[in-house]
């Protein structure tokens, strides 16, 4: 075998849609990052000397955020906010990018294909411990509790309780 060939082919993934990073105020693609989604797999590649190209396996996208802002609404761009249960890269973030509400419901969609052709079913991508920015995502977990646990005392902003007395302290009676 020669030096840079491959003994095995390679599955040539189907792209489903690929789009740059729009600078605002004009919505304009000048920008050295890109977006693609293919059957498999969402893929994020930045720069222009260095490029870094970063990959998530499309059944393992948890949770897709569409947001839009002002400036976003003016130029019909948006933003989206991807929350994988991939360690390496759990969240991943699209700018900027043209008819995003559009792009979001493609991406839904072919994370529910990509899950049927692997065979992996919600259930065990949520149940993975991932947590969330806000918190752990609601659902089954390894302990066994099907909610997720209650916050510790004092954290909501109350006093914690009272420690209870030392062991060795008899209780005061009451005369």
């Amino acid at each position: 075998m020669k030096a840079g060939t491959f003994k095995a082919e390679l599955k040539k993934e189907e792209i489903l849609w690929y789009d740059r990073k729009r600078v605002l105020p004009f919505g304009l693609p000048w920008t050295f990052t890109k977006y693609t989604i293919t059957d498999a797999r969402l893929k994020i590649s930045r720069g222009l000397l260095k490029t870094v190209q970063e990959d998530i396996q499309l059944y393992r996208i948890a949770d897709v955020t569409f947001m839009q802002n002002l400036g976003e609404k003016l130029c019909r761009v948006g933003t989206l906010e991807v929350i994988s249960s991939d360690a390496s890269q759990p969240k991943a973030v699209l700018r900027h990018v043209k008819k995003a509400d559009k792009v979001r419901d493609l991406l839904l969609q072919s994370v529910e294909e990509a899950r049927k052709r692997s065979g992996v079913n919600t259930s065990e991508i949520v149940g993975t411990g991932m947590v969330r920015p806000g918190g752990p995502v609601p659902g089954p977990h390894p302990g066994g509790a099907d909610d997720v646990p209650p916050p510790p005392p004092g954290s909501d902003g109350s006093a914690p309780p009272p420690p209870p007395p030392p062991a060795d302290v008899p209780p005061a009676s009451a005369d």
